[in-house]
């Protein structure tokens, strides 16, 4: 079931601070690949959401509007992210916030990605939220210990049924994207009352750091997507292509959030 919407505070804020800034724009192009789901406004900003493969439970991977979506309203098409089980129309929805993420820059914005910020400290305990290879291999070793949360087999991952008892005694959380998909970010941004740093990484980050102003998150670290590789994004993707084969193509974007903006 879809949590209360007390249980999802961030992201009823992020949809409507997305939908204010896609006010009377629509989707132009849309690819929902196998991976990777592209959303193209008619500006021309695009942004990305990273599938997260769930059960396949009645209607959750099939999209009753198919056929409609191109020049469908963004701010309508956003609203999906809260009001719908389907896992395919959640990611339709986060594709496109993100798509109107890239309406705006910041100036504050850096062109690194997570790993390349100086988050660990000496003595630190680092949680990661979802497996991310990459990330795991550069910062986990910096640390002087580490917990890595998701649903995989992995060696050394941890189910998320242990996320209450053991991110409280982390000092550095960084958190996959991917969670606004699953509705679980709320939550574990609740756990990380302990938290120096808290960072939401991944190409499925949201970059609206107004929305993270209150909240323990420290950075966002997502990606922007040029248009000059748009047609190699839209046709490796309806390929089957994995975040880390679309990886050359972005711009990874790292932005601190400002407290009290």
């Amino acid at each position: 079931m879809i949590p209360a919407m007390n249980e999802m505070s961030i992201e009823v804020a992020l949809v409507e601070c997305a939908a204010a800034r896609a006010k009377g724009r629509r989707i132009q192009s849309i690819c929902i690949g196998y991976n990777v789901t592209i959303v193209e406004l008619d500006d021309g900003s695009m942004g990305t959401s990273a599938m997260l493969k769930e059960p396949k439970t009645g209607t959750e991977h099939h999209v009753a509007e198919a056929g409609t979506l191109v020049g469908a309203k963004a701010d309508k098409v956003m609203y999906w992210l809260l009001e719908h089980q389907a896992s395919v129309k959640r990611n339709v929805a986060l594709a496109t916030i993100n798509a109107a993420s890239a309406m705006t820059m910041y100036p504050e914005e850096q062109g690194i990605t997570a790993s390349d910020l100086p988050l660990i400290h000496e003595g630190d305990v680092l949680g990661i939220v979802g497996y991310i290879a990459p990330m795991v291999r550069r910062m986990a070793p910096k640390a002087a210990d580490f917990f890595i949360f998701d649903n995989s087999l992995n060696e050394g991952v941890s189910p998320p049924e242990r996320q209450p008892e053991l991110i409280p005694k982390c000092s550095v959380v960084c958190i996959t994207g991917t969670s606004f998909l699953n509705h679980t970010v709320s939550t574990v941004l609740s756990y990380c009352r302990n938290a120096r740093e808290v960072v939401i990484v991944g190409p499925s980050t949201p970059l609206f750091p107004e929305v993270f102003a209150d909240t323990p998150v420290t950075f966002l670290a997502g990606s922007r997507w040029p248009s000059d590789k748009r047609e190699q994004l839209f046709s490796l993707s309806s390929q089957a292509a994995g975040v880390h084969q679309l990886s050359r193509l972005m711009q990874k974007v790292t932005i601190p959030i400002s407290r009290g903006s």
